[in-house]
C-alpha cells in the first residue's frame, strides 16, 4: 500500500500539471483572440476612407480631411500591432496567426502613410507622382489585408477581427 502512494502522488501531480499546461495553453491563445478583437473597433476603417481605397473621386476641398483620417487610422494601427505583440500565443497556429496579424497591421500603417504622401502630391498639384503613390499604397494595403484575413483563418476569428 505504501508504495501505491508513493506513485499515485507524483502522477497525479503530474497529471495535475500537464492538465494546467493544456489550460495555459488555451489561455495565451486566446489572450492573442482578445487582444485582437479589442483592438477591432479602434482600427476600423472610415466611410470616407473606405470610398477612397475602392477608387472614389476626391473633391480637392476633402483632402486634406482624408489626409487627417488616414494619420489618424495609421496612428490606431501601430498601437494595435504594438498591443497584439505583447501577447504570448503558445500554439504554433497562434504564434502564426499573432504574427501575420501584427504584419498586416504595421502593413496596413505603412499603406496608409504611402496615401498620405499620395494625397499630398495630389493636392500639391504633382498628379503623375501622386497616382504613382496611390498605386503603391493601394497594392502595400491589399498585402497587408491578405495577411490579416489568414491571421484570421490561423486564429479562427470571425473574419475582419
Amino acid at each position: 500500500m505504501l508504495v501505491f502512494r508513493r506513485c499515485t502522488i507524483p502522477l497525479v501531480t503530474l497529471a495535475l500539471a500537464l492538465a494546467g499546461m493544456a489550460t495555459v495553453a488555451q489561455a495565451n491563445d486566446a489572450s492573442v483572440r482578445a487582444a485582437i478583437k479589442a483592438q477591432t473597433p479602434a482600427i476600423n476603417q472610415s466611410p470616407q476612407i473606405k470610398g477612397l481605397l475602392k477608387g472614389a473621386k476626391v473633391k480637392a476641398t476633402k483632402v486634406p480631411a482624408l489626409i487627417k483620417l488616414c494619420q489618424t487610422l495609421e496612428g490606431k494601427l501601430d498601437h494595435a500591432a504594438a498591443v497584439v505583440a505583447k501577447t504570448t500565443a503558445s500554439t504554433a497556429q497562434g504564434k502564426a496567426g499573432k504574427s501575420n496579424w501584427v504584419n498586416g497591421a504595421r502593413g496596413l500603417a505603412h499603406g496608409f502613410s504611402q496615401l498620405v504622401i499620395a494625397l499630398k502630391d495630389d493636392e500639391h498639384g504633382n498628379k503623375s507622382a501622386g497616382q504613382t503613390e496611390a498605386a503603391a499604397a493601394l497594392k502595400t494595403i491589399a498585402n497587408a489585408d491578405a495577411l490579416g484575413v489568414k491571421a484570421d483563418h490561423e486564429l479562427k476569428l470571425s473574419s475582419g477581427s
